[in-house]
């Protein structure tokens, strides 16, 4: 995985930097593009407050985690720019699947 910060976080309000950090600390822990986007969805759904997607949009594009700010709280418009792209070297995870040697 390669983490590119392209631009930096506008101060639209204060609860923006700890968004950023909450996606950033979620792509450093996240092994593969799908792990990264479960993880999203897990925190968007269990946050009670407002969504980290009131701050950011992010998307796919192809096997790069694309990241840009919105220009406030839950705006359609976003700035221009990318925040940082995430490019993952694999697109899945690896094979899973374990071989089992049986001797007789």
């Amino acid at each position: 995985m390669t983490i590119e910060i392209i631009d930096t976080v506008c101060p639209v309000d204060a609860w923006c930097y700890p968004a950023f950090v909450a996606i950033y600390n979620h792509i450093v822990q996240s092994r593969n593009i799908m792990e990264l986007n479960n993880r999203l969805i897990a925190d968007e759904r269990s946050r009670t407050g407002p969504k980290l997607s009131a701050w950011f949009k992010w998307q796919y594009v192809n096997d790069t985690f694309v990241l840009r700010q919105r220009t406030g709280f839950y705006s359609d418009l976003c700035f221009d720019g990318r925040v940082l792209e995430v490019k993952y070297h694999s697109f899945v995870a690896p094979d899973r699947r374990r071989t089992i040697h049986i001797e007789n």
